[in-house]
Order: structure tokens, then C-alpha cells, then sequence
């Protein structure tokens, strides 16, 4: 039976409130009054009651508790007739109960206070030791903003928590997270509001419902404390990245009990985008190296790859030992049906006549030439203003027939033909320089001394002279003539019997013909085999009568003693000739191709001619002669043959014309570098590296493979080297399935790294599940997974490299 403290009903009790500050002073007496005091501690009452009027007569309201109605009752005017003298009110219980709790609280926060601004303070209010990773930490200030303040700063932080983003910030100071740190995995608002739309949203755990009540996910853009998730002052061996999964679960739409309980699929993992180097492992493993015999076909995939010295990457391993066996040869260009070098400057074929016919002087130009103007001699020529002007002017037009062409195609020929003429003579005369001046013109770029050497290929000074002077040999002279506005020189002598062979001599125009009748090689007048002086003439020709070489009197077959080949002293003679049986440099013991002392080239009896079964060696073509790589000329086209794998001439130009700023020769730029990327161009560049052309619309060629970096933070993490041992017979196939039906190497015809098919299956979960469960390998979300997502260089302090004189070494050190 409950057995109460106090009755509550008005006629039995006064109903004593425990929570009243004040109690009357007549209490210490045995009779406190019914009033009682204010709120304030004063006293009210000044009689035993307050009477109450009804109607026209007064009546007491004396409670029964307190003797019930008085006989003497009020006055006439509504008075009590018992008055009381007042008391002094005193605390109740309650107020002093009070009162000794504040002052307690007071006492003890004092002698905190007091404690804390201590030399050993700090360590008396530290919750715990610091975790090793900033157990050097020697002032709270590198953590805490409050600890400026001073004990009133910790005091105000225990009470209120308004100051954790302020420490967060000052976990920025050591760990650089970029420029939204601290945003949730320090990703970009727009950017993560747009991975949380596409979160699948899946039936929630109760115990997750649960927590969205107690903890408010935070918004897109608004910043999250440090302290959320690292907790701090739990001791040397707590890792401060450990992090339990509800938390992380409580901020996602997709939430679910584990990886293998609701875990989404492996969709498209690994493979983000395209491989930089185009390999397609199925016509490979498939088709290719089903099909060599030899040993440079793999036989595994270790063949071409290694893990990384931290055995988290797969590396791909060099050319020279993964793919030189099969694919050297055709860098350098054997079984190359089409030019196995890049044509780098060519004379184009021009219709000589009808130029002559028109009166446009041109100077010498070789007549068999019939190439056609390539990209990179125009980008040279790309600096003259009027250039792209003659080129639109020629688009269409045949330059090796001219017959039909205009007056201002026939003036656009003759500029282009002497810009090419300009260009040849300032290559040869200024070099590196002139190739300098002119092509940072055409691109309005800057380049170096190292830049140019790979541009030009290491081009010996050589190569540009004999170039000129088998092309266009009087090109000095015109040159001089042209920029003085003389007329141009006569051309030199040279016939022009037959196209030239490669290598050979060049074909120039000439304006008198050497069998004409002028003063050809032929003519009547001074012709060389003319009547009068010819060389075979009846005068003093050289085989005539009288002074004839070969005449009778002097002749250098005469019969005479001067005779060279008669008489005694003859070249031929018997007694002391050449072939004389005594001193004859042929015969005899001391003969030049004697065998007697051992120093004769031939036996005696050796033949004199070459035998029908042994033909003479005809010479290699240039092209076939610079098999390993280099500069040639053909049919008037310089050209350059690559020497291998990264090829720095390739890749230079490949490089300069990927970034084309707005320019004269940004149109030839591009047609160089789609000329260079191509499949099917010498160097086959093209074939394996791949383009991908960013938002901006600039180009890049991935010459390399993928380069992780510890920089490079992803959500996804996965170390290859402990997993291996857990491998069986299938290897790598247990988790890269090859995909034999995708159409892979169609997404290298784009230039968008991320429109792909892969080349493999996407990984299965379960693959990873048959290990990844709580029981067994674990199968936490940081496993697997980073928080921080980004570029997140280490924050490494920049270190001055001038040295201070104090830290010089003295002489005495030296």
C-alpha cells in the first residue's frame, strides 16, 4: 500500500510545493501563516485570513487546517478580526539544496580553472594519448582553435560543440585535400549531389531508419568536421582511418547490412575508360599469337605485365620486351608497300611549258618532278601572309597542267614556286635557326634548342647542300638576282636525257638545248664535232690528219718515235713498254699481279674479266639503304625514316601539332598530325597510341600506359600482389574475363577516351564475396574504399637551395 507524504485535498492539507524558494517565518513556531510569502521572500499576510463578502455582510475564510471560521469574525468594514504581525520569510529546502549545488559547481569549476592554467594543466584535462601518427604533437593549439583562448576557450567548447569546424580547418594546414576539403569525400557539391541522384535506393536497415532521426545527413555543400570520423586521444595503436559502417551507410541513399547483403553489383569496374594504348586482348590472344611460332609470341599474361614496386598497379612492361618481336619491323617499315619514310620537303611538279609560254620566269626547276606540295613544306611557308591566299587560290588545281589556268592561278604558282625556292636557300644557308624562325612564326610558339633538334631529326648540313645542288644547283645566284630584281642568270649546261634514278642528278630547264644549232654541243659553227675545230674535224681535229691524236706524223698512235703507243720507247712496246716481257708492271716476277713474293692481287693466269655467274652488285636504293632509320632523297622529296620505336622526330611533330594555338599554319598543322596518327603512316604511331581530345577541344597522344600515383585518390582501392597467391590454374582470367564479342578497337576510331567497349567482362561480386565476408577476410567499406576522393598532392614544404653563410663549409673543412 502506498502510503503518501502529504494529503492533496484542500480542506486536509495546505498542499506544501517542494519547488517554492521561500517558507514563512512563523514555521519555526508550529503555526505558519495561510498566505505564506511572495515569490520574492516578502511576507503577505497581516491577519489570520482575508474575510470574503457575500452579499451586504462579511464572512471569515479561516481554512480548517488552521482552526476553521473565528467567532469574532470580520468587521464592518471587511477586516479580520485577527490580526498577526508580520514574519521574516526564510529559503526552503529546495532554494538551499539549490543554492549548495551552485556554489559546489562553482567551487569545482574554479578549481579546474585554476588547475588547468597550471604548467601541467593541459595534461590534467587530457582525455587520452594521441595516436602515433601525431604523437609528436607538442602544443593543442595545432589542433584545437579554441586553446588561443585559454581555460575559458576548453570550458566553452565542452559546453557548447561550436567549434569543430574551425578544428578542421586546422587539420588543412598538414593534410592538403583540395579545394573542397571539407565537403563529404571532398568532392565538388554539383559533383556529389550527382553521385547521390544516382545512388540506387534500396530498402534501409531499421537500425540505419534509426540513425537518420538522431544524426542529419549533411547537405551537398555543407562542410563536414574532421572529428566526424577521425577520433583522436584513443591511444598509440588506434587507427585513426578506422571507421564503422553505419557511419559511413548513414549518409547514403543505397544503404544495406554488407557486402555480400545488398552490396550493389561491380558495374563496369574496373574500366572507366578506354586503355591509353590501343591492345586488343581478344584478336590477340585469339587470333595473333595462336599464329607465331616463334618465340615472340607470350605465353602469359606476365609476359607483358608486372606488378608495381607497392604491388598495387599491373604495369605493362617495355616495348622492347613485350612487343618489339612483332611490331619493330614494321615501325621501320618492311613489307611497307607504300613510302616507308614521311616526306618532309618535295619540289612539286609544275607545268614548265605553259609557264614558260605564259611568261612567268620561275628559274630552274627540275622538269621530272611530280610530286605534290606536302603539309609540312606549306607550314613552312605558313608565315607569308599571301601564302594561304595562292594555296586557296590552287585548291583544285592541277599544277602539272596549267593549260586551262587563269592569270591569278598562274601568279599564285609562280609566288609558291619562288616561297619554295626562299625556303630551300634559307634552310641551307641559316640552318637550325632559319627552321627556328620559320616555324614559330607559322605557329606563334616558342621553341627550343631541344625542340628544334627533334623537329629536324638531327638533319646533317649536308643533307639540305646536296639537296640544293642536285635540284636546283644555280639557286645562290637566282636568289641574289630575284631579291635585287636583276634578271634571272643563265641556267648551267646540264642535259636532261632521262628521269632521274635515285639517287641522281637533277633535271633541270635549260634554255639552250646542248645539240641545238646555236652553239650546241653539235652545231655547225663551233660545234664540237663541227668540220673546222671540231673535235673530230679535217683541221686540227683531235682525230684529224695532221696533229691528229690518233694522226700518223705526231699522233698518239703514230708511227713515229713520239708515237705513244709505236716505236721504241712506246707506252706498249716490247723492250721497256707497260707490257714489255723484261719491266712490264703486268708480267714477270715483280709483276703487279704476280704470285711469286705474295704481294700480287691475282694469280698470273687469273681472268680478266668477271665471270658470267658472279653479275655486278647493282647499288641499293635510298630507301631500301636507310633500312634503319634516317634522312634520304627520292624522286625530289626529302624524306625521314624512323629508327625505331619513340621515335623523337615522330613524337616531336606528333606533340607540336597536337597543341595548335590559332595561327598562319594552324590548317597544315593539322593535316600533319592527322597524316602522322593515322594507322598506315611510316612509324605506325597511329596503331597503338591513342588521341584523346579533352573538353577544350586540344588533342593528346597517350604515348605511355596508365601512371598511378599516390597522389591520385580513388574511391575504389585494390592491391594485385597479396591476392596472388590466392589465384589458381586460371590466373588472372579469375577475375578478367576477355570479351571476345566486343567490338573494342571501334572506340579508338573517336577521339573520346570514355565512348568505349571494354575489352573485358565487368568483375562479378561474387568473385570477391567467395573471401570478402565478415567471417572470413572482412568485408568493411574501408577495405575497399577512400573517403577522400581527388588529386591530393603531399605537402611537401618548399626548401630554399641558397645556403647560409654561417652553413658554408670553412677553409679549414675544405
Amino acid at each position: 500500500m502506498v502510503q503518501r507524504l502529504q494529503n492533496f485535498g484542500f480542506r486536509e492539507s495546505p498542499y506544501d510545493r517542494p519547488n517554492q524558494n521561500w517558507s514563512c517565518g512563523h514555521l519555526a513556531d508550529g503555526y505558519e501563516c495561510a498566505i505564506g510569502p511572495d515569490a520574492k521572500g516578502h511576507c503577505q499576510a497581516v491577519a489570520e485570513c482575508n474575510p470574503a463578502r457575500r452579499g451586504e455582510r462579511w464572512h471569515c475564510t479561516r481554512s480548517t487546517q488552521h482552526g476553521g471560521r473565528c467567532q469574532e469574525g470580520p468587521g464592518p468594514d471587511g477586516g479580520c478580526g485577527r490580526p498577526i504581525p508580520k514574519c521574516q520569510p526564510v529559503h526552503s529546502h529546495a532554494a538551499k539544496r539549490a543554492a549548495t549545488t551552485r556554489w559546489g559547481v562553482v567551487l569545482a569549476l574554479a578549481a579546474i580553472l585554476l588547475a588547468a592554467g597550471g604548467s601541467w594543466g593541459l595534461r590534467f584535462i587530457l582525455p587520452g594519448d594521441l595516436t602515433f601518427h601525431h604523437g609528436d604533437a607538442q602544443n593543442c593549439g595545432d589542433c584545437h582553435s579554441v586553446a588561443e583562448h585559454g581555460p575559458i576557450g576548453w570550458l566553452s567548447a565542452a559546453l557548447v560543440d561550436d567549434s569543430s569546424i574551425a578544428d578542421a580547418k586546422l587539420c588543412l594546414d598538414c593534410h592538403r585535400l583540395g579545394a573542397n576539403a571539407l565537403t563529404a569525400h571532398s568532392l565538388p557539391p554539383q559533383d556529389l549531389a550527382d553521385r547521390q541522384a544516382n545512388e540506387a535506393t534500396a530498402s534501409k536497415p531499421a537500425l540505419l531508419r534509426f540513425a537518420r532521426f538522431i544524426v542529419r545527413p549533411p547537405d551537398s555543400g555543407e562542410a563536414v568536421p574532421c572529428g566526424d570520423c577521425h577520433r583522436e586521444h584513443r591511444g598509440r595503436k588506434f587507427s585513426l582511418a578506422e571507421m564503422d559502417d553505419l557511419r559511413c551507410q548513414n549518409c547514403h541513399q543505397a544503404q544495406f547490412p554488407s557486402f555480400t547483403e545488398g552490396h550493389p553489383d561491380l558495374v563496369g569496374y574496373p574500366y572507366r575508360r578506354r586503355t591509353r594504348i590501343a591492345f586488343d586482348h581478344a584478336s590477340h590472344i585469339g587470333k595473333h599469337f595462336k599464329e607465331q611460332n616463334d618465340i615472340a609470341a607470350p605465353t602469359s599474361c606476365t609476359s607483358c605485365h608486372v606488378a608495381d614496386p607497392g604491388g598495387s598497379a599491373m604495369l605493362v612492361k617495355p616495348f622492347e620486351t613485350s612487343c618489339s618481336g612483332c611490331h619493330l619491323d614494321q615501325i621501320l617499315g618492311d613489307g611497307r608497300t607504300g613510302p616507308k619514310g614521311f616526306t618532309v620537303l618535295t619540289l612539286p611538279g609544275l607545268d614548265l611549258q605553259t609557264l614558260a609560254e605564259q611568261g612567268r620566269t620561275i628559274g630552274e626547276w627540275p622538269r621530272f618532278a611530280d610530286g605534290k606540295l606536302t603539309p609540312l613544306t606549306s607550314l613552312l611557308l605558313a608565315r607569308d601572309p599571301n601564302h594561304a591566299e595562292d594555296l586557296f587560290v590552287l585548291l583544285g588545281l592541277d599544277l602539272m597542267d596549267l593549260r586551262g589556268a587563269t592569270d591569278v592561278e598562274l601568279d599564285a604558282v609562280e609566288r609558291v614556286a619562288w616561297s619554295i625556292k626562299t625556303l630551300l636557300y634559307d634552310l641551307t644557308m641559316l640552318g637550325h635557326d632559319g627552321f627556328r624562325e620559320r616555324l614559330s612564326d607559322s605557329l606563334n610558339a616558342s621553341l627550343n634548342n631541344q625542340q628544334i633538334g627533334h623537329l629536324m631529326g638531327t638533319m646533317p648540313v649536308d643533307a639540305l647542300i646536296m639537296l640544293q645542288r642536285e635540284w636546283l644547283p644555280n639557286l645562290s645566284a637566282e636568289m641574289a638576282a630575284h631579291r635585287a630584281g636583276r634578271p634571272l642568270p643563265k641556267p648551267q649546261d646540264k642535259a636532261e636525257i632521262s628521269a632521274p634514278t635515285t639517287p641522281g642528278p637533277s633535271d633541270t630547264v635549260i634554255d639552250e638545248d646542248l645539240f641545238d644549232d646555236g652553239g650546241g654541243l653539235l652545231d655547225d659553227g663551233d660545234d664540237l664535232l663541227a668540220d673546222d675545230d671540231d673535235l673530230f674535224g679535217e683541221g686540227d681535229d683531235l682525230l684529224g690528219d695532221d696533229n691528229d691524236l690518233l694522226g700518223d706524223d705526231e699522233s698518239l698512235l703514230g708511227d713515229d718515235d713520239d708515237d705513244l703507243l709505236a716505236g721504241e720507247d712506246d707506252l706498249l712496246s716490247d723492250d721497256d713498254g707497260l707490257l714489255s716481257d723484261d719491266g712490264d708492271a703486268l708480267l714477270g716476277a715483280d709483276d703487279l699481279l704476280s704470285d711469286e713474293d705474295g704481294m700480287g692481287i691475282a694469280p698470273v693466269d687469273a681472268p680478266s674479266e668477271p665471270s658470267s655467274s658472279e653479275p655486278e652488285m647493282a647499288p641499293v636504293e635510298a630507301e631500301n639503304w636507310m633500312r634503319a632509320g634516317g634522312w634520304y632523297r627520292q624522286n625530289y622529296a626529302l624524306l625521314y625514316r624512323p629508327i625505331g620505336h619513340a621515335d623523337t622526330f615522330l613524337r616531336g611533330w606528333i606533340d607540336l601539332t597536337a597543341e595548335v594555338k590559332p595561327s598562319p599554319g594552324a590548317g597544315q598543322a593539322l593535316q600533319i598530325f592527322a597524316e602522322l596518327t593515322d594507322r598506315r603512316a611510316p612509324g605506325i604511331c597511329g596503331k597503338c597510341h591513342s588521341v584523346d581530345e579533352s573538353s577544350d577541344g586540344s588533342l593528346a597522344v597517350n604515348w605511355g600506359t596508365k601512371v598511378r600515383t599516390a597522389e591520385v585518390h580513388r574511391f575504389t582501392r585494390y592491391r594485385h600482389l597479396p591476392h596472388f597467391s590466392l589465384l589458381d590454374e586460371t590466373g588472372c582470367l579469375t577475375c578478367h574475363e576477355i570479351d571476345y564479342e566486343s567490338d573494342f578497337m571501334a572506340s579508338y576510331r573517336r577521339s573520346d577516351p570514355l565512348d568505349f567497349r571494354g575489352n573485358f567482362l565487368p568483375m562479378r561480386k561474387e568473385t570477391c564475396a567467395e573471401c570478402h565476408a565478415s567471417e572470413l577476410a572482412g568485408d568493411a567499406c574501408t577495405d575497399c574504399h577512400n573517403y577522400h576522393i581527388g588529386l591530393f598532392p603531399p605537402p611537401l614544404r618548399a626548401t630554399p637551395l641558397a645556403l647560409e653563410a654561417a652553413a658554408a663549409p670553412s677553409e679549414n673543412d675544405r
